[in-house]
């Protein structure tokens, strides 16, 4: 059962949901099972990759905005992703990883201009479609 289907059974009185008890719920069954453990202890790797790889990113984010002004103050210990789960430190990139960086970042900035794109667009047919004081339950 998924921590959701916890929270469904576990319904208060006044229709709120009790969080704690199928947070309880949730840790006694996986508690009770081998096989969740190893799950979650994969999901635990990967929740502490992922704060890892945020962190990098905010040094990173820091050390572009200084640029190269002021070669003294460069990291040149910060990671720098050139893909498939592969960074190397700032010092270490040469010609060929600055290409295969700025492909990435070229990438990455077209996937989320599209995405922006896609949800500004969303909401202002949304907006136009709204009746009157209604809200987008009432549109569908």
């Amino acid at each position: 059962m998924t921590f959701e289907e916890h929270v469904a059974h576990h319904r208060r009185a006044d229709g709120g949901y009790d969080l704690g008890a199928a947070e309880s719920a949730r840790a006694a069954e996986i508690a009770a099972s081998p096989g969740a453990v190893d799950e979650l202890a994969r999901k635990a790797a990967h929740d502490e990759r992922v704060t890892f790889e945020r962190r990098a990113g905010e040094h990173r984010r820091k050390q572009f905005t200084q640029g190269f002004e002021q070669l003294a103050l460069l990291d040149l210990e910060v990671l720098i992703p050139i893909g498939d789960g592969i960074v190397v430190p700032l010092g270490d990139m040469n010609e060929e990883r600055i290409r295969i960086r700025e492909d990435l970042a070229n990438e990455n900035f077209l996937k989320h201009s599209r995405a922006y794109d896609a949800e500004s667009t969303f909401w202002r047919q949304a907006r136009r479609l709204l009746p009157p004081g209604g809200s987008v339950g009432d549109i569908a």
